[in-house]
């Protein structure tokens, strides 16, 4: 892969955050994918989730 389509692939990502959409979020995550961020984060608020995320349908760690 090339960095320009690393790019490409990263800004895809950041618009789909942008949307709140989960379904559009989740494409981006692999099943063993985790997110880790403040809590409250916009994200986690759009997905109804807390700020540490595992996996594809962004189910909650604890």
């Amino acid at each position: 892969m090339t960095s320009q389509q690393s790019r490409e692939i990263v800004q895809r990502a950041w618009w789909a955050f942008a949307t709140r959409d989960a379904e559009r979020i989740s494409a981006f995550f692999d099943e063993d994918a985790q997110w880790l961020a403040p809590a409250g984060n916009a994200t986690a608020v759009a997905l109804d989730v807390t700020h540490h995320m595992v996996g594809r349908k962004g189910s909650c760690a604890s």
